[in-house]
């Protein structure tokens, strides 16, 4: 059976949910275009068209990254304008002080381009880190921004006026990514409390501290509740506030977190508490390891934990009864993970009716130290329970794999016999290129929410097509 992806990691319309880079590829000097520009005239069969065909044309150039052509035509008719407009300007990127102090010009000249932007991404630079005095300031002229993107933001110097400010910045923003800033005080939880109608939040390398300084108060705007929530590479305070102390509501559908310390395992397991039969997609990536199995460790993440201490399990997902995929990783380079010992606790603790996927992202490393009679028969028993259910196993790190991938896959069928017995156990190897273990952000590794033909979860799943078994192991 060919591997099926289950609303996992790419979104289901890039053109409605593209990523953050996508912003960057239609060229600023080429996006205004005056409405009485001379070089636009009227053309009467231009006039003739619906304006809901020419949304769409324009709207096709624009997801096709036919820059020119949608340029061009913007200067056919002045009919045209606006559909290019709104398709040129869906998306702004903006790239340091000067591109900001650009954009600001652009609506000084055309107020109405302020309702095309849906989309924002602020990257910041040397000269534009600090962003109290400019950010707000546009923010409030762009009231329509629906996703917003900041990095590089040092937000530890927020002063009264930025925070009263924030508080009108974001009427429709919904989806907010953040990577490489930095808060201090009580900044983040005042942030994101002025986003009234936050519902996904990604998170990479964010980092929060008090630094004894005032605690601001924080208060939500609206009954909002975050639906999917990323978090790599973050302090620990920030997923203590949103599972434990927040005033947030959290009622999480998708969830992808990555931690190294051990005292965030108690917070992993307050989020999948808190979102209960509302989880469908977890994505945990346990990054705590130990000294064995690695002669020298880098620091690239947390210190290791010692060996005879090995911190234990202290989370489960008994709650999440409507999970539908379950993602297991081990992202560090070195040293021993001690997810490889929890696996066939946090199997066993599956509670849902209708797991559709579990999939295992391990690194050759790890083989070794598989328990592997236990986690045979505690997914052997979850696939004998799920006619649906796929297990996958993704090992990294092969040297060569035009011959490690065959060792590989035989040392799972052999540690996994009877789930291999069953046909539904598919075997994946990567080589030793690691380049894309730290994405570049932000990364929507989140599914969308369902849509009304999405598959429904059901207690009881239809039967596996047997005649769908080719690419499994045998």
């Amino acid at each position: 059976m060919a591997r099926q992806h289950i609303h996992r990691y790419a979104p289901a319309n890039p053109a409605t949910h593209p990523p953050i880079s996508s912003f960057s590829h239609i060229d600023f000097t080429r996006r205004l275009m005056p409405l009485k520009s001379p070089q636009v005239k009227q053309s009467k069969w231009s006039t003739r068209l619906p304006s809901e065909l020419r949304h769409l044309i324009a709207d096709y150039l624009s997801t096709d990254n036919d820059v020119h052509s949608l340029s061009s035509l913007g200067l056919a008719s002045r009919s045209w304008v606006t559909p290019t407009q709104v398709a040129l300007f869906r998306f702004v990127r903006l790239l340091g002080s000067y591109r900001y102090r650009q954009l600001e010009s652009i609506l000084d000249e055309a107020p109405e381009i302020a309702a095309y932007i849906r989309a924002l991404a602020i990257i910041c630079d040397g000269t534009f880190t600090w962003m109290d005095q400019d950010a707000p300031r546009i923010l409030l002229r762009l009231q329509h921004v629906e996703e917003l993107s900041i990095r590089n933001w040092c937000a530890t110097l927020m002063t009264d006026d930025t925070r009263h400010s924030l508080r009108r910045c974001f009427p429709k923003v919904k989806v907010v990514h953040m990577q490489d800033v930095a808060f201090a005080g009580n900044d983040f939880a005042v942030m994101l409390c002025a986003i009234p109608r936050l519902a996904r939040l990604h998170l990479h390398d964010v980092h929060w501290s008090f630094r004894q300084r005032p605690m601001a108060p924080a208060s939500p705007l609206g009954d909002n509740f975050i639906d999917t929530l990323y978090f790599h590479g973050t302090s620990p305070l920030v997923l203590s506030w949103l599972a434990r102390d927040g005033p947030l509501g959290f009622r999480l559908r998708a969830l992808d977190v990555a931690w190294e310390h051990p005292s965030v395992s108690a917070d992993v397991g307050r989020a999948l508490e808190r979102s209960g039969p509302e989880l469908e997609h977890a994505t945990l990536v346990c990054n705590i390891r130990t000294m064995k199995g690695s002669v020298a460790l880098s620091d690239w993440l947390a210190p290791p934990v010692e060996d005879q201490r090995p911190p234990q399990l202290d989370f489960t997902l008994a709650h999440s009864t409507r999970l539908r995929s379950l993602h297991l990783k081990i992202e560090s380079p070195d040293g021993r993970s001690v997810l490889v010992g929890w696996l066939p606790t946090l199997i066993d603790s599956v509670s849902s009716t209708c797991i559709e996927e579990v999939l295992l992202e391990l690194r050759r490393a790890d083989l070794a130290h598989m328990l592997w009679e236990a986690a045979d028969l505690r997914l052997a028993k979850l696939l004998a329970g799920h006619t649906a259910l796929t297990v996958v196993i993704h090992i990294s790190c092969v040297d060569d794999l035009s011959v490690g991938a065959a060792q590989v896959r035989e040392q799972v069928v052999n540690g996994l016999p009877l789930v291999a017995a069953t046909g539904r156990l598919i075997v994946e190897c990567k080589g030793p290129n690691t380049s894309d273990w730290l994405p570049s952000l932000p990364h929507c590794n989140i599914p969308d929410p369902l849509t009304e033909e999405s598959r429904a979860c059901e207690a009881t799943p239809p039967p596996c097509d047997p005649s769908d078994d080719a690419a499994e192991v045998p």
